[in-house]
């Protein structure tokens, strides 16, 4: 369908100001552990998680490579290979990679488990 990969979970937690956020709450984490402090433990953990996806959405925000192509900005005619046939797109208005409906960019989230 000539959509080209746009990989960003990985490298944006890659990133260093991400992986500090994180390591630090982990950290601090590790340290309310150690003095048996459930409730700061993981409430730290949840610091880590919400820097991990906020990183992630940074990382969406600051620009995603490549850029769409032509078609998918302003709209047009296509082959679905699938299909077998030329098939019209609607454009997205504007030039954002990874960022249409919003769908990706507001699911993003964590969970933390176990006591």
């Amino acid at each position: 369908m000539n959509i080209p990969a746009r990989p960003v979970i990985e490298p944006a937690l890659n990133r260093s100001e991400t992986c500090s956020a994180m390591a630090s709450a982990m950290l601090d984490a590790i340290a309310a552990a150690w003095e048996g402090d459930d409730s700061a433990a993981r409430e730290c953990m949840e610091t880590a998680g919400q820097a991990g996806a906020d990183g992630i959405r940074e990382t969406i925000d600051s620009g995603i490579s490549p850029l769409n192509s032509e078609v998918t900005v302003n709209g047009g005619w296509i082959y679905n290979k699938v299909a077998k046939k030329s098939v019209y797109v609607s454009g997205k208005g504007f030039n954002k990679p990874l960022f249409d409906t919003g769908a990706l960019y507001n699911a993003l989230d964590y969970e933390t488990e176990g006591e």
